[in-house]
């Protein structure tokens, strides 16, 4: 599964000691999500929690229903995160495996500003997966060109976006969000070698941000 860099560098995930007169004025979390990612080729699954904040944070909490804590993240002693934005992950597992760990319904997104202030947010995971993509081309094992290198699948009904990766050996590759209503992305040219091992990943994402992905390797020529 290809994974998003977030810039969470020697961070340390401890408790957070969040005090009942911290619900004084708070400030509001925007974009807040919660989604499944669900490799489907693999069986893995992962849990994806983003959201932004107009000032600043230097920590930041996800809590299910009852108030527990289910992921955590603080700077180290002295250091300062200023994050204006963050995007947390779950490790990968089955996806029964990780249904069965997080449950559908609501969860609470809390942050510490710099300032001190408490940021507060919320929201709600859904269980509902799109169906794997239909790749229609490269195949497993197929030859495309490097120089034209069209990935292409059938249309997924009730689709909000298809989401693109392209992969080479340790390059970091190409990823790109393809509205619905398209069923074509082609990688520009000069990003892929000739004569290299190509890693595909094409995922429908649906209308609750849930993403089904398959993964398809091939070789370029």
């Amino acid at each position: 599964m290809f994974r998003i860099l977030t810039a969470l560098v020697g961070l340390a995930a401890v408790g957070l000691a969040w005090q009942q007169e911290d619900v004084a004025p708070f400030r509001h979390l925007k974009e807040e999500q919660i989604t499944v990612e669900y490799t489907a080729t693999a069986n893995e699954a992962t849990i994806r929690v983003q959201a932004e904040s107009e000032e600043p944070l230097n920590q930041v909490q996800v809590c299910n229903r009852f108030g527990v804590p289910l992921f955590e993240l603080r700077s180290e002693a002295g250091a300062d995160l200023a994050l204006s934005s963050f995007v947390l992950e779950s490790g990968e597992t089955e996806l029964e495996d990780l249904l069965s760990r997080y449950e559908a319904g609501a969860y609470e997104l809390r942050g510490r500003t710099v300032g001190g202030s408490l940021a507060l947010g919320g929201v709600r995971l859904s269980h509902a997966l799109p169906a794997p993509p239909r790749v229609i081309w490269p195949r497993n094992g197929s030859t495309p060109s490097a120089t034209n290198f069209v990935i292409r699948w059938e249309p997924e009904p009730g689709a909000k976006a298809y989401r693109v990766a392209v992969e080479q050996g340790e390059t970091d590759g190409i990823v790109a969000t393809v509205p619905a209503g398209f069923n074509r992305f082609k990688v520009p040219v000069g990003i892929l070698q000739s004569g290299m091992e190509t890693q595909v990943e094409v995922g429908v994402v649906a209308q609750n941000g849930n993403c089904t992905l398959v993964e398809i390797e091939c070789v370029t020529q």
